[in-house]
């Protein structure tokens, strides 16, 4: 349970309610532009035109997207602001002492909050 899949990836932005539209970026190689990649998603326009836009996982765009989010759901259960943060970063950190990667932890915390 170390890196995510695609189908959960998608799932975690998609509770979110995240859904964005792709940033396209002129691909150049050498003089020539020989098509264009989603700067926030790495998608390839050739290929994947029309398909929704969710950012990579790195703790940059979990941080910006998700952890507000997770927290915002912790404290619609009723258990306050801080004990949410401390409840997502506890969480965060257990993953992380399991062995994971920063970013894998922060999204495996992010996940089960969402889930549950």
């Amino acid at each position: 349970m170390n890196e995510p899949t695609e189908e959960q990836i998608k799932e975690l932005w998609e509770k979110l309610g995240l859904n964005l539209e792709h940033e396209w970026q002129d691909e150049i190689h050498g003089y020539e532009i020989s098509g264009y990649v989603c700067e926030r998603c790495g998608a390839v326009e050739e290929y994947t035109p029309d398909t929704a836009c969710y950012p990579k996982i790195d703790l940059t765009n979990l941080f910006k997207w998700a952890t507000t989010r997770a927290v915002a759901k912790l404290i619609w259960t009723g258990i306050g602001t801080r004990a949410s943060w401390e409840k997502l970063f506890a969480m965060w950190l257990d993953f992380y002492l399991e062995g994971m990667e920063l970013e894998d932890a922060l999204f495996w915390a992010i996940y089960k909050v969402i889930k549950d």
